[in-house]
């Protein structure tokens, strides 16, 4: 055995290896026990908002094709919409509130590093404390999009209809078209 191929063998596999549903993507984000993953990432890479994105960007017209092909009633799509919308609802909340608290702490800081006179460690954390401002009200209005469905949250929807619709016309060509 190799040198390489003995650190590779203790690696975890990676997503593109598994076979895993990229449709489900959104849902391992977080689960009812868990905070949002990624959420409060020591790397810093992925974080709040970028959850969010993360959740926008998933492959909607795969979730939308495969569950017209498990049924492919006119409500189903309906449902399937909802329950998007749903978990979107929820992942935005849950990232509102990790930002009000991370505003709290920013604040905390501030005052008490003010007391002690580091005003450039001051500057730092407002110039946080502002960023974490920035981020909740971007959250706060693709929560408001929600319901109207205009917005970020138009391409969930539109992407996840596309899907249905494609899953409907494989329905129909692989029973009617021989």
């Amino acid at each position: 055995m190799g040198l390489f191929n003995f650190f590779k063998q203790n690696q975890p596999p990676t997503t593109a290896s598994t076979n895993q549903d990229p449709s489900q993507a959104p849902r391992e984000l977080y689960a009812e026990d868990k905070e949002p993953k990624d959420i409060h990432s020591s790397n810093g890479l992925a974080n709040g908002i970028e959850v969010v994105y993360t959740f926008l960007q998933a492959d909607y017209e795969t979730r939308g094709y495969n569950d017209a092909l498990i049924n492919a009633d006119d409500s189903n799509k309906s449902n399937g919409i909802k329950l998007i919308k749903l978990d979107l609802q929820l992942l935005l909340r849950r990232v509102i509130n990790y930002y009000e608290k991370k505003i709290k702490d920013y604040e905390v800081q501030i005052s008490s590093r003010s007391r002690a006179g580091l005003m450039d460690l001051v500057e730092e954390l407002r110039s946080e404390k502002e960023k974490a401002e920035k981020d909740i009200e971007e959250v706060k209005t693709i929560y408001s999009e929600i319901e109207s469905g205009t917005g970020l949250v138009e391409r969930i929807i539109l992407s996840y209809q596309k899907g249905f619709m494609r899953g409907l016309s494989s329905i129909t060509q692989s029973k009617m078209i021989r």
